[in-house]
């Protein structure tokens, strides 16, 4: 982790930026992986949810992918099932894929009515 946090220091913010002279993207979004990924592995969540999202900020979300796993697993690895069903279902959304809201079936509604009227 030390080695990928002296990186972004060198590079600095600017590195993401295409001033047409020096171009770091590629460099920034390896070490912020590196990084959030390093971050994973000693069970830092804050840091995994802060490399992760300066990689959403700065890379188109095709780019992003790996940073959305590494995010999610840190979420899974700390019991926060919530806030994972949040992230994915934002991910999926991201990519364009319809979920339907599952209909309850009959037995469910008689059940609840059931309860209901008792």
């Amino acid at each position: 982790l030390h080695y990928y946090e002296q990186g972004i220091l060198f590079i600095g913010r600017g590195g993401w930026l295409d001033d047409g002279v020096t171009i770091h993207h590629q460099l920034c979004l390896d070490l912020y992986e590196g990084a959030a990924d390093a971050s994973l592995a000693v069970r830092n969540d804050s840091l995994v949810k802060y490399y992760t999202e300066v990689i959403f900020q700065n890379v188109p979300f095709e780019d992003s992918l790996p940073a959305w796993i590494t995010l999610m697993t840190s979420l899974e690895s700390s019991g926060q099932h919530k806030r994972i069903l949040d992230t994915g279902l934002t991910l999926i959304q991201r990519l364009n894929i319809d979920v339907p809201k599952p209909q309850p079936s009959p037995v469910e509604l008689m059940k609840t009515m059931s309860t209901t009227i008792q």
